[in-house]
Order: C-alpha cells, then sequence, then structure tokens
C-alpha cells in the first residue's frame, strides 16, 4: 500500500495493508496522486463544514498523511526499535502555525484517535501510543476523543477563535462526550447550547494545558 491508497483506504474505511515496514521517500508522481486525494477529502469536508474553512495548506496535509501512515507501519510492524519511532514522530511540520495548518492536518490526522485506541490497546507505556499522545497534546482539533491529560492551550485558543473549526470541534466534543476538551467556559457554555434539553451531566470545565 502506497500513500495514495493509503489516504483513498483511510477515506473509505478500507483495509490498511502494508507490505513493508521501511520508510521511503515519495516518488514526484505518487506524492502528485497522494495532494490529489488529499484535495478530493478536502473538497467533501468541505459541503459538511459550517462556514467556510481554512485554506487548504497541501505541504502540511501531506506531512500528517505521511506520519499517520509511519502509525500504521509502527501498529504492524511491532519489531521496529523504539528510537526509531521516537525520532520519526516528531511534529516537524513545515510551514505556519496557524488555522490552517490545524485544518490541513487535522484532513489526516482525524483518524488520529483510532490509531491511538489501536496503539494503547496494546501497550498504555508504548513508545508508539506516547508518541501519539504527543500528536494529539498538540492537535486539539484531532484528539476529541483521546482523553488527554493536556493539550496545547494555545493551539486551542487558536481553533476556537475560527468558526468553521469551532463548529467541527463542538460536533466532535458532543458526539464524544468529551468532558475532557471542555477547555473554558465558552466552550462550555457553548455545548450546553448546543445540548439544549438534551442531558448534559458529563460536562465538566477542565483546567490546564501545556500553555505552549
Amino acid at each position: 500500500m502506497d500513500l495514495p491508497a493509503f489516504i483513498e483506504a483511510l477515506e473509505s474505511d478500507g483495509e490498511l495493508v502494508f507490505a513493508s515496514s521501511k520508510s521511503r521517500e515519495l516518488e514526484a508522481t505518487e506524492e502528485a496522486e497522494a495532494v490529489r486525494g488529499l484535495e478530493r477529502a478536502d473538497s467533501r469536508r468541505r459541503l459538511e463544514m459550517a462556514g467556510t474553512p481554512p485554506v487548504l495548506n497541501r505541504e502540511q496535509a501531506i506531512w500528517a498523511a505521511r506520519k499517520l501512515y509511519r502509525v500504521g507501519q509502527y501498529l504492524v510492524f511491532r519489531e521496529l526499535p523504539a528510537q526509531m519511532i521516537t525520532e520519526e514522530m516528531q511534529d516537524d511540520c513545515p510551514g505556519l502555525e496557524d488555522v490552517s495548518r490545524q485544518y490541513s492536518v487535522d484532513l489526516v490526522f482525524c483518524w488520529l484517535p483510532e490509531m491511538y485506541q489501536r496503539a494503547a490497546s496494546i501497550s498504555s507505556e508504548d513508545v508508539l501510543t506516547q508518541a501519539l499522545e504527543r500528536f494529539g497534546a498538540a492537535y486539539p482539533l484531532s484528539a476529541v476523543g483521546m482523553k488527554l491529560k493536556e493539550r496545547s492551550a494555545s493551539r486551542s485558543q487558536q481553533m476556537w477563535s475560527e468558526p468553521s473549526l469551532r463548529a467541527l470541534f463542538l460536533d466532535r466534543v458532543i458526539a464524544c462526550r468529551a468532558s475532557d476538551c471542555v477547555f473554558s467556559e465558552a466552550v462550555r457554555s457553548a455545548v450546553m447550547d448546543a445540548l439544549g434539553e438534551r442531558p448534559s451531566n458529563w460536562l465538566r470545565l477542565q483546567t490546564g494545558g501545556d500553555g505552549s
């Protein structure tokens, strides 16, 4: 399974099959095909989102796709060295630190919670599980449902300030009953407003964060 096939499988809930554990450089044609797959995913998502999402940063979306592809390989090939996983699973996303980055990365990182659950079911102390927790903390929009102890306070506020990402985040928080993602009174109030008369006993305001 190459990267374009991986992106297609994610979108279609297909089976992830990896023939090798090796990391390799993308050929130009493969990268172009992967970008087209991400553009299609972007187009579909825009039809479903409230308001106008940030622009797609293709370089950042490809970065996220390659990271998650490696996560899939790590889950299949458990014998890979811990040091390799630690070194490769760094948040070295290129480009500006803005809402476009959070949106673009989330096109693929929206599957981060599922990958995290698979890794944690094998070992909660595994280096891969810990790496996914770091990604989740760094990208709060994508991490709803991961039940993390910490998340980036600055990126949470940045995401919350963008209307379309705020609406997407709220939908996920409500769907997952993710009280650990209610990081401010504004979030709590917005969730309560969205719930209306529906039960909201799971709601509680969280405090803390990494401050980054």
